[in-house]
C-alpha cells in the first residue's frame, strides 16, 4: 500500500512558481494592433455602383473588392494611413483615412 507523504512548499517557493507561471503565461498572449472596420460605396462618375473594384490598406496587402453593389466593409490597422481603390479600366485612387469609417468613393475612367 502506498502512502501519501504531504508536501511542503514554502512561501519563497510559492511565490516563485506564481511569478514564473505569470511570465510564461504573459509570453504566450498575442499582442494585436487594434482594428476598425471601414466600409462605403464605389461608384463610377455618374454615380453607378462599381462592383469587383480593389479596396487596399495602403502599404499592406490587406483588402476586399467591392460587391455587385460597389459596397465593401474591410477590418483595418487603427492606424491605417489610406485606402487605395482600383479596377480596370479607372484611374486608381487613394483616400486618406484621417479617422473616416464610411467612405463614398467616385472612380474616373
Amino acid at each position: 500500500m502506498l502512502f501519501h507523504q504531504p508536501i511542503h512548499i514554502t512561501m519563497k517557493t510559492l511565490l516563485q512558481l506564481l511569478t514564473l507561471s505569470l511570465f510564461l503565461g504573459l509570453q504566450s498572449v498575442p499582442l494585436f494592433a487594434q482594428e476598425i472596420t471601414v466600409s462605403g460605396t464605389v461608384s463610377d462618375e455618374s454615380g453607378d455602383p462599381l462592383p469587383g473594384v480593389t479596396v487596399v490598406v495602403g502599404g499592406t496587402t490587406t483588402g476586399t473588392i467591392t460587391n455587385f453593389e460597389g459596397i465593401f466593409r474591410l477590418n483595418i490597422p487603427s492606424d491605417a494611413e489610406t485606402l487605395t481603390f482600383s479596377s480596370v479600366g479607372y484611374q486608381e485612387k487613394s483616400v486618406a483615412i484621417n479617422n473616416q469609417t464610411q467612405f463614398n468613393v467616385p472612380l474616373i475612367e
